[in-house]
């Protein structure tokens, strides 16, 4: 095995408050070009990017922080089909993260749900 990139968070006070479920609780997900990993810190998940270069090519590492949680969060799973990523914290919330085009899918499948329902005659004649 051989070590080909690396993320490292940057204040140890903060890893030792904040990520100390963090390496149980994770979740990876495969891209194709990129690996991500979904690390809890404190009540944000670290959105981490590994691009899956060759071994000579300079490897990537990005991130970006979800947050929402109010909490500590708990833990994540990914869900492969769907790229959604779910995360459970301290404050009882299990949130649901999509990327703008499974959002933009969810919105309009809701409204369509919603504008049924509004159509739909729940009346009967004899009220």
């Amino acid at each position: 095995m051989e070590e080909l990139a690396t993320y490292g968070f940057r204040d140890r006070r903060k890893w030792t408050e904040k990520m100390s479920n963090a390496l149980e609780h994770f979740a990876i997900a495969d891209e194709g070009s990129a690996v991500r990993v979904a690390l809890p810190v404190g009540d944000d998940i670290h959105w981490v990017r590994f691009s899956k270069g060759l071994r000579l090519e300079q490897q990537k590492v990005s991130y970006s922080t979800l947050s929402a949680h109010l909490s500590r969060v708990n833990a994540c799973v990914y869900r492969y089909g769907s790229q959604q990523l779910y995360s459970a914290g301290a404050d009882r919330n299990v949130l649901c993260w999509a990327p703008e085009s499974e959002r933009a899918r969810l919105h309009l499948e809701a409204e369509t749900t919603k504008k049924s329902a509004i159509m739909n005659d729940d009346w009967s004649d004899d009220d």
